[in-house]
């Protein structure tokens, strides 16, 4: 079990662990009007290649309190085919959770620094259990635990000119599996096979509704919300492979959350990746090739996206 450190400032709650695992880099993500930041450390002991942590960040906005059973006197929001309860019906904006207490797995909403337990998971009715979690008894896991996690390559402008590379006409598309998905205070374990193992901070999608074919005009009724996402790569092996199935399916290497943000502009988010303090990633999702309406449209097009599943957005 990592040690975790978990505190709040006036605009972000952050969680982080330090553990033994992952030389790689730690996670940083936030997400706050309409930008979403990615930060992170490397670390790496002289005893074992694996040494390292995994940190993850996420900023804090207002978000409704759910509203007590007992005191309810309007009828229940619908958003999206959901059925949810809170103070505020014409604010529909939260952080959704997911969460081990003891030995115990919650869902819940993130708000004031605190978090309301809720019943109904990510996609059923949202009611409130009636139970307040302080950051620091709990542990983060992944918000979702997707059938598959659908990864966009190639897919910003200015990263295709850096590589001297054609724009892509369709995007391109590759699978990691549910087994890379972890938790944003979880060790990323690096592989014997590799040398060389990369972050890739992104923006993620996560599918609220089963989405079969769906028109971009109607794509965002198909969205959940956003999260953080870490396309960790084994960069030598997918020089070696030439394909990317090994370099990306690693255990852990899919890093999700720490919460799903409900209400976002993916249109012009700005990621952004540190190491050591220095700045490795920096663009805004405006450079996108392919917009979140196109992406979920053209996959739903290949496969059937399912609730809880996550598009990376490259």
């Amino acid at each position: 079990m990592p040690d975790v450190e978990l505190y709040e400032t006036d605009s972000e709650v952050v969680a982080k662990a330090h553990v033994p695992g992952a030389q790689r880099k730690d996670l940083d993500a936030s997400v706050d009007e309409g930008c979403i930041t990615i930060r992170g450390e490397m670390r790496q002991s002289e005893e074992s290649k694996t040494e390292g942590s995994y940190v993850s960040e996420m900023a804090k906005t207002e978000a409704p309190a759910l509203r007590g059973a007992a005191d309810r006197t309007e009828r229940p929001t619908e958003r999206r085919g959901r059925t949810i309860w809170y103070t505020a019906p014409e604010e529909w904006a939260m952080k959704l959770v997911r969460f081990a207490y003891q030995d115990t797995v919650y869902h819940g909403v993130l708000a004031d620094g605190r978090i309301e337990a809720i019943s109904g998971g990510l996609f059923g009715v949202l009611e409130p259990l009636n139970r307040i979690f302080e950051l620091d008894e709990v542990r983060f896991m992944s918000p979702t635990t997707p059938t598959k996690v659908v990864a966009v390559g190639l897919n910003y402008r200015d990263h295709a000119e850096e590589l001297g590379m054609d724009i892509p006409d369709e995007p391109i598309l590759f699978l990691k599996p549910p087994t890379a998905v972890i938790g944003p205070d979880y060790r990323i374990l690096y592989p014997p096979e590799s040398e060389q193992v990369d972050h890739e901070a992104e923006l993620a999608v996560v599918i609220g509704e089963r989405c079969h074919r769906v028109s971009e005009e109607a794509a965002d009724d198909y969205i959940l919300g956003y999260t953080c996402g870490n396309d960790v790569t084994a960069r030598d092996l997918q020089r070696k492979d030439g394909q990317w199935s090994r370099a990306k399916s690693f255990d852990s290497f899919a890093p999700l959350g720490p919460c799903v943000e409900t209400e976002l502009d993916p249109s012009n988010v700005w990621v952004e990746c540190f190491v050591n303090g220095e700045q490795r990633q920096s663009s805004s999702t405006l450079n996108m090739i392919f917009g979140v309406p196109r992406l979920v449209s053209f996959i739903s097009h290949v496969m059937t996206l399912l609730p809880g599943d996550v598009i990376m957005t490259g």
